[in-house]
């Protein structure tokens, strides 16, 4: 009877050590849901840091140039043009 008992037990514990050694498809789903949802927080973020220094090439350009030609083409090269006029100024 007990040495039987045992041998379940021991049946049963290596299964749940197997298991455990066996790459999990759900942590792997979920590690791969949080990446994705992580790399569009990124994007967004990288957007709007972009958008920033759109805004903020074309706030300096238009302050200096009073014109919206060079306003368009600061606003283009974006923080490009921002840091060169922390620079140059």
């Amino acid at each position: 009877g007990s040495g039987t008992g045992l041998y379940l037990t021991d049946l049963v514990f290596s299964e749940a050590l197997e298991k455990l050694r066996r790459p999990c498809y759900r942590h792997n789903t979920l590690r791969r849901r949080y990446m994705a949802e992580y790399r569009a927080t990124a994007v967004k973020a990288a957007g709007a840091g972009a958008s920033f220094g759109s805004a903020l090439a074309i706030a300096i350009s238009w302050s200096l140039h009073k014109s919206i030609i060079w306003a368009i083409i600061h606003g283009f090269f974006s923080w490009a043009y921002v840091i060169y006029y922390a620079i140059v100024r």
